[in-house]
């Protein structure tokens, strides 16, 4: 079932990474069509569009992989990715239109690209909803998360009413406690209903309780717990093979790295589930140095300017040279233009 699930969450990445692309890609084709009826004869041959248009349909998919738009998180993160969404999009999409500026002797029109970019992220919110809706009972099915909830206190109460207005990313199987063993049901007025979850035993019985009731995730919501306990308890969910989250408190800064998301107000961190992408940095860096260099060219003209200007203005040298401490605390020059007088005796 497990594989099952990583399986689907795979499948659906790429369904989506599909999706994102052929939206970007039609959004070219209409903006073709649009210009051909409304201003007149494209500069752009359509032969010549229909390759060229696979840039920004591809830029906008690298964009997503970097800004983590397609990571499957459970709880309600949408608008989050909403925000992820649009902030990747504008960014490869005016890296697009910054390369018009080389291509405009070719006959390539911004006016199309800036319809094209309209159009785009309309079409890449409606296919969004369109495939969300269709898959959202299989996702459903195949996604849904029979929780344990280590921690009948208050952080675990106020976790499970979260999980239940949340519906569609867990199911509460039950507690395990240890500070109360003779309780038997933990009863919370959510709203108008009171729910009911039974407590199912205590840690020395993890394994079985886990077993029996089909259960996929456990969540320790005992923000005091040893490291100890976190480890033995993590070593038990790799051997089931269900996820593992704790409720965080101050001696868990040694997670850093884990994957951080929420329910309701609770955060919650997944230990040793966030894959890598080796090339990510070398692609990382290579789109900043790329970017660097094309807004460089783009500001040039500009730059000559203040040169100009700065020399009239005043004496002394055009540039301020300042040391600035960067990553690892490697030192290194930052350049700036003066903006500042020399003082002179």
């Amino acid at each position: 079932m497990m594989k099952a699930k990583r399986s689907f969450e795979f499948a659906y990445q790429l369904i989506l990474g599909a999706g994102d692309f052929a939206a970007v890609y039609l959004a070219y084709i209409i903006a073709y069509v649009i210009y051909e009826k409304f201003v007149g004869p494209s500069p752009q041959p359509w032969k010549e569009l229909r390759v060229l248009a696979l840039v920004p349909s591809a830029l906008c998919v690298l964009s997503f992989i970097f800004a983590t738009v397609y990571r499957c998180q459970p709880g309600p993160m949408e608008l989050d990715r909403l925000r992820r969404i649009l902030s990747a999009y504008f960014w490869s999409q005016m890296f697009t239109f910054s390369l018009t500026f080389f291509a405009k002797s070719y006959g390539y029109s911004r006016l199309m690209v800036g319809v094209a970019f309209l159009f785009g992220i309309l079409n890449i919110l409606v296919g969004r909803a369109v495939l969300t809706t269709l898959m959202r009972p299989l996702r459903s099915t195949l996604t849904l998360r029979r929780t344990l909830i280590l921690g009948g206190g208050k952080v675990g109460k106020t976790l499970a009413r979260n999980l239940v207005n949340s519906p569609g990313h867990a199911k509460i199987i039950g507690f395990l406690d240890d500070q109360y063993p003779e309780l038997q049901t933990i009863e919370l007025r959510i709203g108008e209903r009171t729910h009911s979850f039974p407590v199912l035993g205590t840690l020395n019985n993890i394994s079985e309780v886990a077993k029996e009731n089909k259960a996929n995730e456990l969540i320790v919501a005992i923000t005091k717990a040893a490291h100890t306990l976190h480890q033995d308890l993590f070593e038990k969910s790799k051997d089931l093979g269900i996820h593992y989250s704790i409720v965080p408190s101050a001696i868990d800064l040694m997670l850093t790295g884990a994957e951080a998301y929420s329910i309701g107000h609770i955060p919650l961190f997944r230990i040793g589930e966030r894959s890598g992408f080796i090339l990510s940095p070398l692609l990382k860096r290579a789109l900043d140095v790329t970017g660097a260099l094309v807004i460089g060219l783009l500001a040039l003209p500009l730059w000559l300017m203040a040169v100009v200007m700065i020399k009239l203005d005043s004496k002394g040298p055009v540039l301020f040279v300042h040391e600035r401490v960067g990553k690892k605390g490697e030192k290194f020059n930052l350049f700036k233009f003066r903006s500042m007088s020399i003082e002179t005796n």
